[in-house]
């Protein structure tokens, strides 16, 4: 090619990135593809100027194979899906043996990349897998050869800016990225974490990364390592995105000054994604307490004093990110000093996210924070020894989720109110549970302490009632021939809570205490009448089902006996 051919396409060239880089997001939401539309009616004209050329030389080929690869991308921006990925394919078959030169390299792994997002939206992840898994190894082979990446896009200006070219490493972090995508597909939680991580690590190498997204993507990642109880890693993915968060406020005060309307976006989103960090460092503690309290609960097992099993390949992760995470443990819990540590850290944390999730603004995540600063009262609980102490963390509970719940309208927000209504009907009965534990100890229960028993089971029965109510059908009254499965074993379950704390309600007036008696049974028969009708849940529900059947012959005995201490 000559030096006035070069010049004609550089400008060509240039067109179309004036159009795809700074034309098509202004573009209106009612010609939305204008610009894409005149670039790609340029790309053709390039692509017949570069055909015209007859001399054959690697440039040529690389140029081409490009220009068919913007053309692919278009097309399938423009919603022309097949005619993208033939021009993906086309772009591959151009430089066929030479994907491994330099001035081809960067347009062979974008190809592939594009063609596995193609398959990836067809949801075929298999055939999408393969192509990025190609990407991969084209990468790591070019790498091998220790020569330097030409972008394609500097060839049509014959110009190669000095320092190294980033493109090909920008794009083989996207190829890790949708590798990931696909390992989660397969259900390989564990190497898509690996694959994460490493594209993580690699957009901070290359400061190619936005803070907010990175930081907010690095808390995500330490939600996998939590459900492989590396609890050493998910800790150093968690503080470096607090670090890398906290951060960006600095950048952010300078933007304000500069330009205030984006900063008002950006500023929006890292308040939004603080919130999200937050509850990433709260379900990290709600987790490292639930195992530490299964762990202690075992201690008779040969498992009990085994360190975390942790996967091989989460083991030796590191970011490269020096960042100080002495302030909270990664290590089991074992009493309560160490526990209220860690409440105090993670409650510190869900506080931060109410403040922001507010409930006229986000109503439903605002409840999932406040069901989550219960369930950290829950685990702690655990590690309390005084029966007092526990009831008062238990109080707070109720007073968490009482105050939420009369908020919500029911009708738009069932799904809430019923998972509120269950937990507070636990908690109840729960501290039913203490306070009985107590009363027995005594010989003579006060009336107070009587009234305080009373008291708990029937707020503990008015939630569970609550619950079961809101199943009914409105027009027949009756309750759905099959729950769903979400539903299915905590519907069940109020039903045995209550008919167990019916019999429990201490009472003098043997008419109250026969119907009583008299309800209780009548849930047994309703449990045992479903799971009869539910073969798999009886199966699932098998424990209890046993109880219910022995409860079923015992109830009548005793009711008849207070029968007749009734009419004696």
């Amino acid at each position: 090619m000559t030096d006035d051919n070069i010049d004609d396409l550089a400008s060509l060239f240039q067109q179309i990135e004036t159009l795809l880089l700074i034309e098509a997001p202004k573009d209106p939401p009612s010609d939305p593809y204008r610009s894409k539309y005149k670039a790609k009616d340029l790309l053709e004209q390039l692509k017949v100027c570069l055909t015209l050329f007859k001399s054959e030389s690697a440039v040529k080929d690389a140029l081409l194979a490009h220009t068919w690869l913007q053309l692919g991308i278009i097309s399938v921006d423009t919603d022309e899906v097949q005619q993208g990925e033939d021009a993906f394919n086309t772009s591959l078959d151009i430089i066929k043996s030479k994907e491994l030169t330099p001035e081809c390299i960067v347009t062979c792994v974008s190809a592939y990349n594009n063609l596995g997002l193609v398959w990836s939206q067809r949801t075929e992840w298999e055939r999408a897998f393969d192509f990025f898994g190609k990407a991969e190894k084209h990468y790591k082979d070019f790498v091998a050869s220790q020569l330097e990446p030409v972008d394609p896009a500097t060839l049509f200006t014959a110009k190669i800016p000095e320092g190294k070219v980033l493109s090909l490493e920008k794009l083989y972090t996207l190829t890790l990225y949708y590798l990931a995508q696909c390992y989660i597909h397969q259900g390989d939680s564990i190497q898509s974490a690996v694959c994460c991580h490493t594209t993580l690590r690699r957009q901070l190498e290359i400061k190619d990364y936005h803070p907010s997204e990175w930081s907010l993507n690095m808390a995500t990642l330490s939600q996998v390592c939590l459900e492989n109880n590396a609890f050493h890693l998910a800790r150093e993915c968690l503080s470096i995105a607090s670090k890398v968060h906290a951060d960006y406020e600095s950048e952010l005060n300078e933007m304000e000054t500069k330009d205030e309307a984006k900063y008002q976006t950006e500023h929006d989103k890292w308040l939004s994604v603080g919130a999200d960090i937050d509850r990433c460092w709260a379900k990290y503690g709600l987790i490292l307490l639930t195992v530490s309290k299964e762990r202690l609960m075992a201690e008779d097992s040969p498992e009990h004093m085994k360190p975390f099993e942790i996967p091989d390949k989460l083991k030796h992760l590191s970011i490269g990110f020096t960042v100080d995470t002495s302030s909270i443990t990664a290590d089991y819990i074992l009493t309560y000093s160490d526990a209220i540590k860690l409440f105090n850290t993670c409650h510190a944390h869900l506080q931060h996210a109410r403040a922001y999730f507010s409930l006229s603004e986000h109503a439903t995540d605002h409840a999932r924070v406040v069901q989550e600063i219960s369930r950290l009262y829950q685990e702690l609980v655990f590690f309390v020894e005084s029966e007092a102490e526990q009831c008062k963390f238990h109080k707070r509970r109720i007073t968490e989720l009482e105050g939420l719940v009369k908020q919500f309208n029911k009708q738009f927000y069932i799904t809430i109110c019923r998972e509120i209504w269950y937990e507070l009907g636990e908690i109840y009965s729960d501290m039913y549970d203490l306070k009985h534990d107590i009363l027995r100890k005594t010989n003579q229960p006060t009336q107070h302490q009587v009234a305080k028993i009373n008291w708990l089971i029937k707020n503990s029965l008015t939630y569970y009632i609550e619950l079961i109510q809101s199943f009914k059908d409105a027009r027949t009254n009756e309750y759905p021939g099959k729950y769903s499965d979400e539903w299915e074993k905590p519907l069940l379950l109020a039903f045995f809570y209550s008919a167990r704390l019916l019999t429990k309600l201490i009472t003098n007036d043997k008419l109250q205490l026969k119907k009583n008696q008299l309800e209780a049974l009548d849930n047994y028969k309703y449990i045992i009448e479903y799971c009869t009708k539910n073969k798999e849940a009886g199966e699932k529900f098998a424990t209890e089902l046993s109880l219910c059947q022995e409860m079923v012959t015992l109830l009548p005995m005793k009711i008849q006996k207070i029968s007749a201490q009734i009419t004696s």
